[in-house]
């Protein structure tokens, strides 16, 4: 079956499921190309505005699924796909991060699942999601 919408976009996850090991292990292949990468410095964004993890999103009648893309998934302790049955959504809304960035946030069993696209996609997301989790 084809997704009704699908985009990149960043999907909030919980600091307890962020890889240490994974973040060592980058930053240890980076220095060798060259590139500086301190493992510290992830971990404390992450304190600082949460772990965000790249991926994509797909809307589909049935639920919503996210599958990181591979760089964001070697930093995660569990890299499988976040699949939300849509009877599960009791509430969809645009949300802020920051003050500034747009967010759609779902309300999932009593807790918030966050998503972040691009400029306008964001809306599309908003729309898609609302359309199936109203078909419940």
């Amino acid at each position: 079956m084809d997704a009704k919408f699908s985009a990149k976009c960043n999907c909030l996850f919980d600091n307890g499921s962020l890889s240490l090991d994974g973040i060592e292990q980058i930053s240890k292949g980076l220095s060798r190309v060259g590139i500086g990468l301190e493992a510290g410095m992830i971990s404390r964004t992450v304190e600082r505005i949460g772990n965000w993890v790249g991926g994509n999103v797909h809307v589909f009648d049935e639920k919503v699924v996210f599958s990181m893309n591979k760089l964001n998934a070697s930093f995660q302790k569990d890299s499988s796909d976040l699949v939300v049955p849509t009877s599960m959504i009791s509430d969809v809304k645009a949300g802020k991060m920051m003050l500034i960035a747009k967010t759609v946030d779902c309300q999932v069993l009593g807790a918030n699942m966050r998503f972040r696209c691009m400029g306008a996609t964001n809306d599309k997301l908003l729309e898609a999601i609302s359309a199936v989790a109203a078909m419940k």
